[in-house]
């Protein structure tokens, strides 16, 4: 491509509102985008209602704070043997562990995670600079009699269908869906997921190295995002939260909680969802294992207790 810069920026915009014109209807938005994944589709779905410290409030102030976590190396081995096995990604594997995670905290049967794809599946924005990163809402149908096995299955499956829609436009998801909309939460989804691995350096540069390291944000966009990056000396999770809801204690209590609902995991995939302990029960054998603790779904947010352990 020859010409100035001004002109290479122009043509690349005109690349990119023509694929999108193509893709997703005309500009002007006349034409509905193409079929989105019926898991989607149906009756309004109500926030996700976590162990809350304080109710959330009409607005977001998008104030935000993140804690970390690590996952051993021998637990890690564990989980990536297992995610062969299964013939299903770390990613697929994680997701459903953090759905897991979700369902057992919130007591919600219908979860929705947000998560981020790269939005560059098409040659002509291979060689582009800039940012194209979309984000999927990925489903899951929860129930305490259905064993971790089956949520995977329903992960993977998920993920493969989303997948297949990645190139529609959230914003455009949105409007196609039309949700009821507030400025307390994010429409569609309230929490994140996103698993990276991390570069093992270059082959290119001998001896070269590089690491991935989440960067602390500084205010948060949703409500809870859980990122994992999986390294050579185990995997760090972050999770980074809404000060307006959560206290630090809290979400160090979900971390810690993940992590050994992942040795669970490792332990043994084929009993039912209750069969999963919380941590604290665990550390008690003459107690039966059964639920975490739970809040019901509830409609007034305001009366919602935080978790206590």
């Amino acid at each position: 491509m020859t010409g100035s810069g001004a002109e290479q920026g122009r043509y690349r915009h005109r690349l990119r509102s023509s694929m999108q014109t193509t893709q997703h209807g005309s500009a002007s938005g006349s034409a509905a985008p193409r079929p989105i994944s019926n898991s989607l589709t149906g009756e309004t779905h109500a926030p996700l209602v976590l162990p809350f410290d304080r109710p959330r409030p009409p607005v977001q102030s998008y104030r935000g704070d993140t804690i970390h976590v690590e996952i051993a190396p021998d637990l890690a081995l564990k989980l990536r043997s297992l995610a062969r096995q299964q013939r299903v990604s770390m990613f697929m594997l994680l997701l459903a562990a953090y759905q897991l995670l979700l369902f057992r905290y919130s007591g919600q049967s219908d979860l929705r995670v947000g998560v981020p794809v790269a939005g560059r599946r098409q040659a002509e924005l291979a060689s582009l600079i800039g940012c194209f990163v979309n984000t999927l809402v990925l489903r899951a149908d929860v129930t305490d009699d259905i064993s971790f096995a089956d949520l995977l299955e329903q992960a993977k499956e998920e993920v493969i269908s989303g997948l297949a829609h990645q190139d529609i436009p959230f914003d455009r998801l949105v409007d196609a869906l039309k949700p009821a909309r507030s400025g307390g939460h994010n429409p569609l989804f309230q929490v994140k997921f996103n698993y990276m691995a991390a570069p093992r350096g270059f082959t290119a540069v001998d001896g070269l190295r590089a690491d991935a390291r989440i960067i602390d944000l500084a205010g948060s966009h949703f409500d809870l995002a859980l990122d994992i990056v999986d390294g050579a000396k185990g995997m760090t999770v972050s999770l980074n939260y809404a000060t307006d809801l959560f206290d630090a204690a809290t979400v160090e209590r979900i971390g810690l909680q993940l992590v050994d609902f992942l040795q669970q995991i490792a332990d043994g995939i084929d009993r039912p969802l209750a069969d999963f302990c919380d941590r604290s029960i665990r550390r008690k054998p003459d107690v039966k294992c059964n639920a975490v603790h739970v809040i019901p779904p509830a409609t007034d947010l305001s009366q919602s207790p935080a978790v206590r352990s």
